[in-house]
């Protein structure tokens, strides 16, 4: 197996953050409603409901932020023709990042309609979020993509989460499992396979992110991680508002009915397959 990519955590860009802690950087991280997350290309990526408000990296000696050139196209960066950008990514200057451009690409953000991700970065930032990384990608084998990792600090466990909600057909068809389930045992088979490079790549992004002091709030006293252990099973997470409003969104009785048995059907198939199944 190829590395999983992070394996310098002196990288300059992670030097510079702790040892200047620069004020765009402090309104970053001092935002609740932003997440951050390390990249194993060893840059970083600040997040608003799910989607990436700034990449940040290190070259030609200054900080860089990219960002989608749709969230600031009104900005000097943006030639009046976008189709002569060499990218879809321009490059913010760090010093004129401030709360008005932030609520900006906000609003911006706001309007992609992918309530997936929406619920993805809601779980990340809430109060007692003990989420350490999203979007966890490893294309080299099976095109593994997994939406979130966290840290079960009662049984010491380092948990893949993945989320689906309710209405998705893959949890489950007529003829056999459902092609979630089929994905879910692929990333157990993965997990298994490489367990060690994992429990060891996250415990340096646990570090990491303790040094440059974007840990969340539940995770901050937790010295290390180094006697975690990584869970073989992925969790599985459909949220019970999801659930409740589809079997309540019908009119007709037995359309509510139908909905209603095929919650059940999908519960019991992810019993039969011992799938940590998990709503709030």
């Amino acid at each position: 197996m190829k590395k999983l990519g992070f394996t310098n955590k002196n990288n300059v860009l992670f030097e510079k953050l702790k040892e200047e802690n620069p004020s765009w950087w402090k309104l970053l991280k001092n935002d609740s409603s932003l997440y951050i997350d390390i990249r194993k290309d060893n840059t970083i990526n600040i997040y608003y409901n799910g989607s990436s408000v700034f990449k940040l990296n290190w070259s030609n000696k200054r900080y860089n932020a990219l960002t989608h050139y749709k969230y600031v196209q009104n900005h000097d960066e943006i030639p009046n023709n976008p189709l002569k950008l060499k990218s879809n990514y321009v490059n913010k200057d760090v010093n004129k990042i401030n709360e008005i451009i932030i609520n900006e690409i906000k609003k911006e953000i706001q309007k992609i309609p992918n309530l997936e991700k929406h619920i993805q970065g809601d779980l990340i930032i809430a109060q007692d979020s003990t989420y350490l990384d999203s979007e966890f990608a490893y294309n080299e084998e099976k095109n593994i993509r997994i939406d979130l990792v966290k840290l079960d600090t009662l049984n010491k466990k380092i948990v893949f989460v993945e989320i689906k909600r309710i209405k998705d057909s893959r949890l489950i068809n007529k003829l056999e499992k459902g092609e979630v389930i089929q994905q879910l045992e692929k990333y157990r088979q993965f997990i298994i396979k490489y367990k060690k490079d994992i429990e060891d790549y996250y415990k340096k992004i646990f570090i990491l992110k303790k040094e440059l002091d974007i840990l969340p709030k539940a995770l901050q006293k937790i010295t290390n991680i180094n006697d975690y252990n990584v869970s073989d099973s992925v969790e599985l997470f459909i949220p019970l508002d999801d659930i409740e409003n589809y079997k309540n969104e019908p009119k007709r009785i037995q359309d509510k009915e139908r909905r209603k048995i095929r919650v059940e059907k999908i519960e019991q198939t992810l019993k039969d397959n011992n799938i940590k199944y998990k709503r709030q």
